[in-house]
């Protein structure tokens, strides 16, 4: 429907309302399920709604935490445009990393670290003054890498209460475009919250997170059936491809992104907390509501280096 239709729906302006009470959102921690059970917001267009939204967050509505999500509308990242590489991420890492001597398909297996400095096995030793981690949280609860000695136990704590959900994209290829090139994004109710269309206007993306994100990976010709309902009749006759991306099985991430259960958000900032030579960063560790964003993870990679130069007096 067009967007300007929920505007005549009564339950819009209730969660509107509900939002705001979430940003303002103070006291016990509690999950936004909850928060919306108690507004009498319990099924229909409005739980729809704020289940579409939720997808965005790699969790679910029963798992997401008030005080995170309050975060995350507070956030810059809430306000702004949405901007994607056309070259691929791959380009910014190359555009960051410009001058410096960067060294790929060398898993690292160990940090060794003290006040004196670290030591990092990766088929052979760097050594190093510091260290910045940026592993991704489902590789730190996975314990793939091991730091000698053990991270301090509130990171451990930190690191084991934060979730890392899968998040699976499923890309549908059409041998043209299809529907009115107007539309961008649908968002669905169901198993598949959200599709977008890409640059190229005849592929599109089937985008779902959370705990329901491994049942469209087992079974993506699903999100191509609810697409092709969704769009022009045709669709399903011109539909050329399908290709699943399931970041949960990657083995360098082991999910898509991180969030915080209820009474987890402080477990952000521990996360972020420089041990000994050990400095944290990474979208996990983002404290301004940043988090799952590539915005949260340069901001913290650049709060990273600066706490670099103030330990080694630079």
């Amino acid at each position: 429907r067009h967007p300007l239709w929920l505007l005549t729906r009564p339950v819009t302006f209730r969660l509107l309302f509900d939002t705001l009470a979430l940003v303002r959102q103070r006291g016990s921690d509690q999950s936004v399920a909850d928060f919306l059970r108690a507004r009498r917001v319990t099924d229909g267009l409005g739980w729809r709604l704020a289940d579409t939204a939720v997808n965005s967050a790699c969790t679910s509505l029963e798992d997401f935490g008030v005080a995170d999500a309050s975060a995350a509308l507070m956030s810059p990242q809430a306000h702004g445009g949405t901007f994607r590489p056309r070259e691929g991420y791959q380009m910014l890492v190359e555009r960051i990393g410009q001058g410096l001597d960067v060294r790929s398909g060398e898993p690292v297996t160990t940090v060794r670290w003290s006040e004196a400095g670290v030591a990092v096995e990766a088929g052979r030793s760097v050594r190093a003054h510091a260290a910045i981690i940026t592993l991704p949280l489902g590789v730190l609860q996975a314990e793939l890498v091991h730091f000698a000695p053990a991270l301090p136990d509130p990171k451990r704590r930190a690191i084991a209460t934060l979730t890392m959900h899968s998040a699976v994209k499923v890309f549908c290829r059409f041998r043209r475009s299809v529907d009115d090139a107007r539309i961008h994004v649908i968002a669905s109710d169901g198993e598949i919250p959200a599709f977008w269309r890409t640059p190229d206007p005849a592929v599109w993306t089937a985008f779902v997170t959370g705990p329901r994100a491994q049942a469209l990976a087992a079974a993506p010709e699903r999100a191509a059936a609810r697409l092709c309902a969704l769009l022009e009749p045709e669709a399903r006759r011109v539909l050329d491809a399908i290709e699943v991306v399931d970041w949960g099985r990657d083995p360098w991430s082991r999910g898509g992104y991180s969030a915080a259960p209820v009474g987890a958000f402080s477990a952000r900032a521990v996360l972020a907390e420089r041990a000994g030579r050990l400095v944290f960063a990474g979208e996990a560790s983002a404290t301004d509501g940043a988090a799952g964003t590539v915005g949260g993870a340069i901001s913290t990679g650049e709060r990273a280096a600066a706490e670099v130069r103030t330990l080694l007096g630079v």
